[in-house]
């Protein structure tokens, strides 16, 4: 086996966003990046005594307040339905501004803190490392079980009655459900990638560092996923993040979309022995 260091031209460069390490190894990386010393943040806990009332008033408020108000983009927002110590399981929202503008910040703090009973929230400004830093003792090492995702297109109360549920349900060693959302993406023939719309991605941390709650964690992901599939069709996107998925669970047609079939010719043009077969996605070439 021949080894060759390729500098990507923007087709290669096209397969790789979105594709990956499928084509070769990447041993070296430039993008364009832009200065950002703090973020504002902040950690919404809703009244969780019933986790259906949190969830639903959370989900019917965020569609109401983004059909008349678009989100700035500097406001994120990922709530959680998880275990604390002390509260037992909640719906929880971190919030994130990053924008000098912290006044600001604060107010849209309060648009979201107001989707619901709002029991604590802890605004402050934070370095991006002391932020990231933070996020790193959440993770926990030597985990057993892994990811799962699922794409939707919006809150509705059909979702936000099964996030409730099986909030309900987390086995417990650190297990979460996590919704991201992807807002304004602009359409783009310079990736493969195949989400291009506003949606949210549904995150389900299935790790912990309890090995005899792996089964158990396996189980609640799969019955989790399949409910908010069946009560819930229409809103449910087929694309999802094959870095969140195993190859078993992934129709990369469906992930790829219109995209699949420029994917996989790049991948036979620049890997046409198929060394890399095990990076993801796994494609059939």
């Amino acid at each position: 086996m021949s080894r060759e260091l390729v500098e990507a031209d923007a087709e290669l460069l096209s397969g790789i966003r979105g594709g990956g390490g499928i084509f070769g190894v990447i041993v070296e990386l430039t993008i364009k990046i832009y200065p950002l010393k703090e973020l504002f943040t902040t950690l919404l806990i809703y009244d969780s005594s019933d986790l259906k009332a949190a969830w639903t008033s959370y989900a019917e408020g965020y569609e109401k307040l983004v059909a008349v108000e678009p989100l700035p983009r500097a406001l994120q927002l990922q709530p959680f339905g998880i275990e604390l110590p002390g509260l037992g399981k909640v719906f929880a929202v971190g919030a994130t501004w990053a924008d000098a503008d912290q006044e600001e910040g604060k107010k849209w703090f309060g648009k979201i803190a107001a989707l619901g009973t709002c029991i604590m929230s802890n605004p402050e400004p934070k370095s991006v490392s002391a932020f990231t830093a933070f996020n790193e003792t959440l993770v926990v090492y030597g985990s057993y079980g892994r990811g799962y995702t699922l794409n939707l297109n919006k809150y509705t109360t059909k979702t936000a009655e099964v996030l409730a549920k099986y909030t309900s349900l987390i086995p417990g060693g650190g297990i979460a459900v996590s919704v991201h959302s992807l807002r304004s993406p602009a359409p783009s023939n310079e990736s493969v990638f195949g989400s291009r719309v506003d949606h949210l991605m549904l995150e389900l941390v299935s790790m912990t560092g309890v090995q005899e709650l792996e089964a158990k964690s396996a189980e609640w992901s799969g019955n989790f996923l399949q409910e908010l599939k069946e009560s819930d069709p229409e809103n449910v996107l087929e694309s999802s993040y094959v870095s969140l998925m195993a190859d078993d669970d992934s129709d990369y047609k469906k992930i790829y979309g219109e995209h699949y079939d420029r994917l996989v010719e790049l991948k036979k043009k620049y890997d046409p022995d198929n060394v890399f077969k095990y990076a993801v996605p796994r494609l059939a070439v």
